[in-house]
């Protein structure tokens, strides 16, 4: 399933969740969890997971440093189900190569190296004997040409399957937290940085472009039949 969701919606916090809750409910499964950056379990997915487990029972679980096992970036709980923690940057998403899986969760899928290659090459072959499912989250990539906007956005969009979340649709923001947000922008809600991280449009971000003064507005006015 592909979700393209705006920030500071809590995706990071409800995959995981989501995966915390598969696994205490079945025992022995594995679910494999990859970030952008492996650097993200120490920053990201570590401190989230301490604030899911901060009321769990201690005879569920103990506490979040007492099932993760650091060597193998992983949680291990008490019944043997694991989440395992990659990375895709600088050739790390190979660890996730191999074995079975019941879950993959992709975070941020849209700010990925060689997301096409490690979804279809290593994370999906990994599904095929649990029959198991795979979500691809996040918000819109900054250059539209990503393979998460390309291959997964666009052909989920054209079948009518895509799960679309915008901050108009957070039910964590009130209506003066929505408008200071986009008071932070110059140019309010058509400031093509709103759009992509709250409206989840995707657009060319300016600082990246070769003349970033050619807007679409320009465009339609010089490039004429």
């Amino acid at each position: 399933v592909t979700y393209l969701v705006s920030r500071r919606s809590g995706k990071s916090f409800t995959s995981l969740l989501i995966a915390l809750e598969i696994c205490l409910k079945n025992p022995n499964i594995i679910i494999k969890y990859l970030c952008p950056k492996l650097k993200d379990a120490k920053t990201i997915i570590r401190p989230i997971m301490r604030d899911i487990l901060e009321d769990c029972p201690t005879e569920v679980i103990s506490g979040e440093t007492d099932i993760w096992m650091e060597a193998d970036k992983m949680y291990r709980l008490p019944n043997g189900s694991m989440i395992q923690v990659g990375g895709t940057d600088n050739g790390n998403a190979e660890s996730m190569r191999g074995g079975k899986s019941n879950l993959v969760i992709c975070d941020e899928a849209g700010f990925m190296d060689d997301l096409k290659y490690i979804i279809r090459g290593i994370l999906s072959p990994t599904l095929k004997t649990t029959r198991g499912k795979m979500l691809i989250i996040s918000t819109p990539s900054r250059f539209p040409t990503h393979e998460f906007m390309t291959d997964f956005i666009h052909p989920a969009e054209a079948e009518g399957s895509l799960v679309k979340y915008t901050i108009y649709d957070n039910p964590m923001f009130t209506e003066q937290d929505i408008q200071d947000t986009i008071n932070e922008y110059p140019l309010g809600v058509n400031d093509p940085e709103f759009q992509r991280e709250y409206l989840c449009i995707s657009s060319m971000d300016s600082e990246l472009m070769v003349i970033n003064n050619f807007t679409p507005e320009l465009e339609s006015k010089i490039v004429l039949e």
